[in-house]
């Protein structure tokens, strides 16, 4: 397995198991869940995070090339902690996203072009993660959106017309066309898309333990992108222009639009209520349906306590 260190404020990749770097022993592959009692039976399990360590020797062939590569090691750590920018400890394909803050050397005297270097670590998210990325591009949407077939589940309406016709066979408006007015549909079994779906398409999550946790990236121009995944809706009420996209992070518990220039709109009052937009992926092979109008990425976390030993 390959281990290294790839830093968050600059995704510089520092190799640890091939000089100038070599890793020699470390607990980081170790876990621990922590209970609670309650009574005579075990309460609660959770993981959280915790601090590890690790030992590597440090190489030089000459005194100078080894003081840069200390150097460059100690820089590497330092600036991740100052700018509270995790790191990733990969293993295999997994990594540890974690700050290096306590830094213990040993053997470095007599002359020797190498020390011993016991490094600590804190975990930023208690587990191994890894990281599978599904992308949605837009699909050719008929010139005729007029033609399209309503997608609607429920039982059949039978009582009469209701507010503004909604209730008829046929409609006389745009359903998509943004409005203040609150108009309620109660003989639909919502969550519903009054447009046709284009686009369908399967995820494979089969690997994962539990439901995962996900970062999903919008990608302009959408007005109110819907998207359906596992049965379940994730909706922004926004405008989301060409060269913007809005950013979904399920563990953060954040929603950003990102503007043509990079700069950050908080869009986390914009999110769809009934439903959350940080509800979970859950495992298995799960279905993703939506308009086919706009492009999306989805990046899963497959998370476990200890990384994956076979691939």
């Amino acid at each position: 397995m390959r281990i290294y260190y790839q830093t968050g404020s600059d995704n510089k990749k520092i190799d640890l198991d091939k000089p100038p770097y070599w890793m020699q022993t470390g607990d980081f592959l170790n876990y621990s869940w922590e209970y609670t009692l309650s009574g005579k039976r075990i309460g609660k399990l959770e993981k959280k995070v915790q601090e590890k360590e690790f030992t590597i020797t440090v190489f030089g062939k000459t005194q100078a090339e080894y003081e840069k590569n200390v150097d460059t090691l100690y820089e590497a750590f330092e600036k991740d902690v100052l700018m509270q920018t995790p790191g990733k400890l990969y293993f295999g394909e997994y990594y540890l996203s974690c700050y290096v803050y306590t830094s213990e050397k040993e053997e470095w005297e007599g002359g020797k072009y190498s020390m011993d270097n016991t490094l600590g670590l804190i975990e930023a998210i208690p587990f191994w993660r890894r990281e599978t990325t599904y992308q949605f591009l837009p699909e050719n949407i008929e010139p005729d959106i007029g033609m399209q077939t309503p997608v609607i589940t429920g039982d059949v309406f039978t009582g009469g017309a209701i507010d503004n016709q909604a209730a008829l066979r046929e409609f006389s408006f745009d359903f998509l066309r943004r409005s203040t007015r609150k108009v309620s549909y109660p003989q639909f079994d919502l969550p519903f898309d009054f447009t046709k779906t284009y686009g369908k398409r399967a995820i494979n999550n089969t690997e994962a333990f539990s439901e995962s946790d996900f970062v999903l990236t919008i990608y302009g121009f959408v007005d109110t992108p819907s998207i359906l995944i596992a049965g379940h809706p994730y909706v922004i009420n926004a405008m989301i222009y060409e060269g913007e996209r809005v950013v979904i992070d399920s563990t953060a518990g954040t929603v950003k639009k990102i503007g043509r220039l990079g700069e950050e709109t908080n869009l986390y009052n914009s999110r769809g209520k009934e439903y959350s937009v940080f509800q979970k992926i859950p495992p298995g092979v799960q279905t993703v349906s939506w308009s086919g109008g706009f492009g999306f990425d989805l990046l899963l976390y497959d998370e476990r306590s200890e990384p994956k030993w076979s691939l």
